[in-house]
């Protein structure tokens, strides 16, 4: 909020001095026309010229600053009205005072009646404050847009965090979980997989940190887990993966395809059925294409290895930093589960 206050300090400071800068110049152009000789013709110019326009602006800058906040936006529109018909009223008695001190300058004002000033004056002061009141609406329409707009985004960036969060822990379960039943297959395996978690954490854990990452170095994270979840694969599970080592500098937010790999593990794997996992990953047209076909074996009830929070999570992610830039799709036989995400890079 104090970011907010600072920018309507400046804007009004701009506001103010882009006014004084167009009356000074209005206040010139009378020397442009009038020869510099005739002061007398020039004076009475210069004095039918202030006695219209400063009530305009006193009428503009009283209701931008004074009246429109403290009266009309609190709802007190009896006294708005009233304070601008004695705003009214005071023009028309100044006015009057003024033609009589410069009567040169009036010369064919004398036999126009009070009345017809006054009803000349009301309507500036309807016009101006009108005038008054749609800009300043206006200014504080764009105030509170820009300030939805940052509380929003800083709701995005909190939810994120929180997502990011979540993932983490789910991640470390699921991992664990891996090597926990890798132990009772292999030991040899299960060390060096503890090995390979070491790498694959550091990532999780520093690199998931950062809004984007280069696309490579994401790819090669993919590559450590997907080594890392085959290890307590038997020769029944075929694992296929086609990954691009081609990215152009690509960068794309941490994490993305992970979910989807470890769901194919989770639900396309059995010890007694022949089963596999084919992992595509490419870049085409500034388009990051992940596709994952896996057989499909639902989990039983009994099997608590996830929660399924990962495809959730990332879901929602997928909608806060790629909106409109984004495709899932999944499909589905009786025994070949297939999953695709496109996320556009620019």
């Amino acid at each position: 909020m104090a970011h907010i206050d600072r920018f309507d300090k400046r804007t009004n400071r701009a506001v103010i001095t882009i006014n004084i800068v167009a009356v000074i110049l209005f206040l010139c152009l009378p020397l442009l026309f009038t020869p510099l000789d005739n002061a007398k013709e020039l004076f009475n110019i210069y004095i039918r010229i202030l006695s219209s326009i400063f009530p305009i602006l006193f009428v503009f800058y009283f209701n931008f600053y004074f009246l429109i906040a403290h009266l009309l936006f609190k709802r007190r529109w009896k006294w708005y009205i009233l304070s601008n018909i004695i705003v009214s009223a005071l023009i028309s008695s100044i006015s009057i005072i003024v033609y009589k001190l410069f009567p040169d300058s009036f010369k064919d004002l004398y036999d126009i009646p009070k009345a017809i000033f006054f009803g000349r004056d009301l309507f500036l002061v309807i016009i101006t404050a009108t005038l008054a009141v749609a800009i300043r609406m206006t200014i504080e329409w764009y105030r509170t847009e820009n300030a939805k707009a940052k509380l929003e985004a800083a709701a995005s960036q909190a939810e994120l965090k929180n997502l990011k969060s979540q993932l983490n822990p789910h991640f470390l379960f699921n991992t664990l979980n891996n090597i926990y039943s890798l132990i009772a297959i292999d030991r040899d395996k299960a060390q060096h997989s503890v090995l390979g978690i070491s790498k694959i954490l550091r990532y999780v854990l520093y690199d998931n940190n950062q809004d984007k990452v280069p696309l490579h170095k994401e790819l090669l994270f993919t590559k450590s887990y997907i080594e890392l979840m085959s290890l307590r694969l038997t020769e029944k599970t075929d694992v296929i993966t086609d990954i691009t080592e081609e990215t152009d500098g690509t960068m794309i937010a941490p994490l993305m395809f992970i979910s989807l790999i470890e769901n194919a593990f989770k639900h396309g794997v059995s010890h007694e059925e022949h089963s596999f996992i084919d992992i595509n990953i490419r870049l085409a047209d500034n388009k990051v294409i992940c596709t994952v076909k896996n057989s499909y074996f639902p989990k039983s009830q009994n099997d608590y290895s996830g929660s399924g929070i990962g495809i959730a999570n990332l879901k929602r992610r997928l909608e806060l930093l790629y909106p409109k830039k984004h495709k899932y799709e999944i499909s589905m036989t009786e025994k070949i589960y297939s999953s695709t995400l496109i996320i556009e890079t620019d």
